[in-house]
């Protein structure tokens, strides 16, 4: 089937190769509307006096939509709000989007074997749900070395000063590792957290974001 675009092309060439076909039948032989030849859009005429208007209102200065709607409006009340704001996008009068925020990458960090007890822990999270709807979550650390589960903490809440504590815990009773392994998540990027590991003197690896299966 023709489309709309190539009908037109069509019936131009019908009428530059047969002169005596009339633009009215050649019209007919593709099923094509004869207005679109003797219409003419006042759309472009209209928008030149609304773009006049943003220009005018906004000089050399770039603005948002609701800001210039505002200051066009006030030397220009007879245009409508949506009038104004279909030629300032159209007319590409609007502000350059903002970039999106990435993620700070971080340099990959392979895990190394350990050949002795709490020369690296990790730690995660995890969740669950109850038959009450309430979630739960729990604070794990394993030693890399062995496997040996340090601990687990179930809490409906676990916030970095609440990590820290059961942490030192931990250490009281296993001894202390020389660094542990952790995702980016926001316990561990807290400032508290980093405190601690410095204090501590504890090493902490960090994995990639969007990466798991390094921990």
């Amino acid at each position: 089937m023709v489309g709309p675009v190539q009908k037109g092309e069509v019936v131009e060439h019908i009428e530059n190769q047969y002169p005596a076909v009339s633009h009215a039948r050649a019209c007919q032989l593709v099923r094509h509307s004869r207005r679109k030849k003797y219409h003419k859009s006042k759309m472009k005429e209209k928008d030149e006096c609304i773009s006049a208007a943003i220009k005018e209102a906004i000089g050399k200065r770039h603005y948002g939509r609701k800001k210039v709607i505002v200051k066009v409006l006030k030397s220009h009340p007879e245009l409508s709000a949506f009038r104004i704001r279909r030629v300032y996008v159209k007319e590409g009068f609007s502000l350059p989007g903002k970039p999106s925020k990435r993620i700070r990458s971080v340099a990959a960090n392979p895990i190394s074997i350990p050949t002795e007890k709490n020369q690296s822990w990790h730690i995660d999270f995890m969740s669950d749900v109850l038959v009450s709807s309430r979630k739960i979550r729990s604070f794990n650390a394993i030693d890399a070395f062995n496997r040996e589960c340090i601990g687990i903490e179930i809490d409906h809440s676990l916030p970095s000063v609440h990590i820290t504590r059961i942490l030192d815990q931990w250490i009281e009773k296993h001894g202390k590792p020389a660094s542990i392994r952790s995702d980016n998540g926001p316990e561990f990027i807290s400032k508290h957290f980093k405190k601690w590991l410095s204090t501590n003197e504890i090493k902490w690896e960090q994995i990639r974001p969007g990466n798991p299966q390094e921990n």
